[in-house]
């Protein structure tokens, strides 16, 4: 009974040492990638700036009729507020679940024009009287577009009122990777006490938006680097940590933001010793995670018969 009562004495003290071993590690790992996450940060942040200001002064004039700007905004909520964007397209990307992505604007200015008109002569001899008079043409509902008028030496004029075009874009990302173009055209007259500030939604005849789809998941052969953190547990033992550099063939998922990893081959030390493992499979739960992108999980085997938990990053 004695020697049984010290078997299980020491069983219990080999997984508690191990429970030991794994928080442990997981503390270490946090830690470890936790300094890491605040350096990329940082330099993500300097890049960002870099980049913002660089942006912000670029401003790019491809012809007399041609002008684009781009200006990089780590939010867009100021600009649908200044832009004002139409309400019924936000409620339908918010009915959607879509996000915004992009929101452009365009104005063209039509400027005002003057000209004289000449007036045939009515025949029947003398001189008739004219009495000045003017009218306006007005869109339906809408602003005056043109104007003309007569004044009482005969004189006749026409023209145009100076206006404005906007085209307002809003582009929005579907959860399926696709998008959606919302367009909202309107006129207004910077000269107008009215519809200087109003707006005259103009009907679209037509919209449509091209995109290059996104990459499709499958499987590649892009071999891959990487460092890991072993934790070899090999029963009855307790556990050993140890680490390993490991070299992988296959990956499943997107070129550019793999998911699954296959045949680890790894080279490593484990609990002072040699450590050549094999694991059939790894998965990046950086996707799983707040803090990390690149942080791969996987299970294998050692050729001393040990089990492999282990925690990696690729070059």
């Amino acid at each position: 009974m004695r020697g049984d009562e010290l078997a299980k004495a020491v069983k219990l003290i080999g997984w508690a040492k191990l429970i030991q071993v794994i928080v442990a590690v997981v503390v270490l790992v946090a830690v470890i990638f936790g300094g890491f996450y605040i350096i990329s940060l940082r330099r993500e942040v300097a890049k960002s700036n870099a980049k913002l200001e660089e942006m912000n002064r670029s401003f790019l004039r491809l012809s007399r009729a041609v002008r684009a700007r781009s200006v990089a905004v780590s939010d867009l909520r100021r600009t649908i507020k200044d832009w004002r964007v139409n309400p019924e397209v936000l409620r339908l990307i918010r009915k959607n679940r879509e996000e915004i992505t992009l929101v452009g604007k365009l104005v063209a200015e039509m400027r005002g024009t003057r000209q004289g008109i000449s007036l045939a002569p009515i025949s029947g001899g003398g001189k008739p009287e004219v009495k000045e008079f003017s009218s306006e043409i007005r869109l339906p509902d809408g602003p005056p577009i043109a104007w003309w008028r007569v004044n009482t030496l005969g004189k006749a004029e026409q023209g145009i009122y100076p206006f404005e075009l906007h085209l307002l874009t809003t582009l929005s990302r579907q959860s399926s990777g696709g998008f959606n173009l919302y367009n909202e055209l309107y006129l207004t007259l910077p000269g107008d006490p009215v519809w200087k500030d109003k707006r005259y939604p103009l009907p679209i005849k037509s919209s449509e938006v091209r995109f290059i789809s996104e990459e499709r998941r499958g499987l590649f052969f892009s071999p891959a680097l990487d460092i890991g953190l072993d934790i070899g547990v090999k029963p009855p033992r307790s556990a050993g940590i140890g680490y390993s550099l490991g070299f992988s063939l296959l990956s499943y998922g997107r070129r550019s933001d793999c998911e699954w990893r296959f045949f680890r081959f790894s080279l490593g030390a484990l609990d002072d010793g040699l450590s050549i493992g094999f694991s059939p499979v790894s998965y990046n739960i950086g996707d799983l995670l707040p803090l990390v992108q690149d942080l791969w999980f996987s299970l294998g085997i050692n050729h001393r018969g040990a089990f492999l938990f282990t925690l990696s990053t690729v070059f």
